[in-house]
């Protein structure tokens, strides 16, 4: 069984179910998320029981919405995670040796089996793909994918990454177009060629 929801702005996710009576069985629990914002109840629905374990920081700030699929061997311990995160299973996301912990923005997708480690920062709307290992930043809205992992395209081009925000965010907490073109064109635009022979 699994659940989906673009507006769970005030609870955690965790999916995957062999039935419906285990996941009664096992956990559905209301609790207060520590270190959260002002509004501390916030839900978290286990909608599986993990396979082996699922560790959540208990001292990072995470943001509501976060969506944790089939959480088993998958640690989450950011110094900050913004709202509305997707996380798939066997994920390491935490300290590399003793250099901090990464800060994860807003609407981030880390897929199978990535690590994402030290004091880094990934930029809100970024994917990791599965099995990256990632331990340096990236930019918002980037796709970041090998070990070490490299940034293989955006998102969103810069002009649809605006027209996202002018819904989303409050027009302070914007990122500016031009600071978003320099991104595109560093990253994407002036590596295509040493980007498709990577991914060869």
């Amino acid at each position: 069984m699994e659940k989906e929801s673009p507006t769970c702005q005030n609870y955690i996710c965790f999916s995957h179910f062999d039935n419906v009576l285990n996941m009664f069985i096992h956990f559905c629990v209301i609790f207060p998320i520590a270190n959260r914002s002002e509004d501390t109840s916030a839900f978290c629905c286990i909608l599986a029981a993990p396979q082996q374990f699922l560790d959540i920081t208990s001292t990072g700030e995470l943001g509501g919405g976060l969506i944790v699929q089939h959480g088993y061997n998958t640690l989450i311990s950011p110094a900050k995670m913004g709202k509305n995160c997707w996380i798939n299973q066997g994920v390491s996301i935490g300290h590399r040796t003793k250099v901090g912990q990464p800060v994860i923005g807003d609407n981030v997708r880390i897929a199978a089996g990535a690590l994402v480690l030290g004091a880094i920062k990934i930029g809100r709307g970024a994917t990791v793909a599965p099995g990256a290992v990632v331990m340096k930043h990236v930019p918002p809205y980037a796709i970041v994918t090998g070990n070490p992992a490299k940034i293989i395209g955006f998102n969103m081009t810069p002009e649809e990454v605006v027209e996202f925000e002018a819904k989303e965010y409050p027009e302070e907490e914007r990122i500016p177009l031009i600071k978003l073109q320099k991104n595109y064109e560093k990253h994407y635009i002036n590596k295509r060629e040493e980007i498709a022979e990577f991914l060869s």
